[in-house]
């Protein structure tokens, strides 16, 4: 299995499974299903078909929904809809797009700071998520992605090392319609051979209106 590099953004499109849609013929004594949503890691099967979906927050299923256009024994980053059943098992409703690149080193420090509007910024176990809003207008292209900005050494008697991440936001002039909020998420767990877990932080900077934002989290 291998995770898909900068050069092929993690995606899944259009893996939409349609949800129960018989709910409205129900009485009203029937309970409606709990459905939830959290980021997961989807891994294909050697057809290219998503097969196994491991949630956040550790829990681990597998899935028979179909996509086209998936990399064979590959892993991507998508959201999932989902129920927790009765007998324990985790039924997956929904796959949806969560681009998920890898920091780029050796970006230029003038590039990519058009401003995002922060929304949430939360640490998993191989990523940090973010959850923004860009402003722009119908059918431009906006360009994300993450600069590696090096590892900062804290010296001391014992010496902290912080990795620096920063959000490229490039809107290539486009106006300002609208907003659009965007889950983006980006892997940190191939720095595990570099950063001590517990001991060691990574922060993540964000280009706002009024400056640049950061979040702080422990390795």
């Amino acid at each position: 299995m291998k995770i898909r590099t900068p050069r092929h953004i993690t995606s899944i499109l259009c893996l939409i499974a349609a949800m129960a849609c018989g709910t409205a013929c129900q009485d009203e004594d029937t309970a409606w299903d709990a459905y939830e949503k959290q980021l997961c890691e989807v891994r294909t099967d050697a057809d290219g078909q998503p097969h196994e979906v491991n949630l956040d927050d550790g829990t681990s299923t597998t899935t028979a929904l179909k996509a086209d256009g998936l990399t064979p024994d590959s892993v991507y980053r998508a959201m999932a809809v989902f129920t927790r059943e009765n007998d324990g098992n985790t039924l997956i409703h929904a796959l949806e797009n969560v681009i998920a690149p890898y920091a780029k080193e050796n970006v230029r420090s003038d590039y990519g700071h058009d401003a995002v509007i922060p929304l949430s910024c939360w640490r998993s176990a191989k990523y940090v998520n973010l959850r923004i809003a860009i402003e722009r207008s119908y059918g431009h292209t906006h360009n994300l992605g993450f600069a590696h900005e090096g590892i900062r050494t804290t010296p001391g008697k014992k010496l902290y090392k912080t990795l620096e991440i920063r959000l490229l936001h490039d809107d290539q002039e486009d106006r300002k319609d609208y907003r659009q909020e965007i889950i983006i998420s980006c892997p940190t767990g191939i720095y595990s051979n570099l950063l001590q877990h517990g001991r060691d932080s990574v922060r993540m900077t964000l280009p706002t209106e009024k400056g640049h934002k950061t979040y702080t989290f422990p390795f």
